[in-house]
C-alpha cells in the first residue's frame, strides 16, 4: 500500500514497482486523511519519509495519534525526516539547511537549486528531534531505535 498526495509521485512509483502490480495499491490522498478513512485497518509497518516536516505541530500530533491507532500490536512506525538541532530556531535551521543544500546539491541547475531552497524556506516546519519524540510519546508511541542520524536527517522507529 502506497499513499501520497502527489499523483505524479504515484505514477513514478507505479513505474518502478511494475513487477509487483498485482500486489500493490497506490492511493492519491494525504496521509492523515488516508489513516482517518482506514480506521478499521491495521498495519505492520507505516513508513513516512520526508513529509512530516511539512506539517505544523498540531498536525504532527494528530498524525502520530492516527499512526498509533493504525499500527498492529507489533507494528512499527518508521520515520525518515529532517529535524532541527536541539535549541535551534526554525530560522537558524532554514539558514543552515539551505547552506548545506547549496554546498552538497551540486548536480542541480541554478534554477532547480533556487526552487528547492524556496520550497524549504516556504514549507519546512521541522521540530527538534526532542520535541518530536515528546509528541510521539504523548500519542502513546514508544521509541524504538534511532537507525541513522546524519546532520539534520534522522531515521527512527516507534511502536506501541
Amino acid at each position: 500500500m502506497g499513499v501520497d498526495a502527489s499523483q505524479p509521485a504515484l505514477q513514478l512509483a507505479k513505474g518502478e514497482l511494475h513487477a509487483f502490480n498485482d500486489r500493490i495499491e497506490l492511493v492519491c490522498r494525504d496521509m492523515a486523511s488516508f489513516l482517518r478513512e482506514s480506521r478499521s485497518r491495521t498495519f505492520e509497518a507505516i513508513v513516512v519519509s520526508f513529509s512530516l516536516h511539512h506539517l505544523d505541530t498540531a498536525q504532527k500530533r494528530e498524525f502520530l495519534a492516527l499512526c498509533k491507532n493504525a499500527l498492529s500490536p507489533t507494528g512499527q512506525l518508521i520515520v525518515v525526516d529532517v529535524f532541527r538541532n536541539k535549541n535551534q530556531s526554525r530560522e537558524d535551521y532554514l539558514d543552515a539547511y539551505c547552506e548545506d543544500m547549496t554546498q552538497r546539491w551540486t548536480t542541480l541547475t541554478a534554477e532547480e537549486a533556487q526552487l528547492a531552497i524556496e520550497h524549504v524556506r516556504t514549507h519546512d516546519l521541522p521540530e527538534t528531534l526532542e520535541d518530536f519524540l515528546q509528541l510521539a510519546q504523548q500519542a502513546g508511541l514508544s521509541r524504538g531505535k534511532e537507525v541513522l542520524r546524519q546532520g539534520f536527517h534522522v531515521i527512527t522507529t516507534f511502536g506501541h
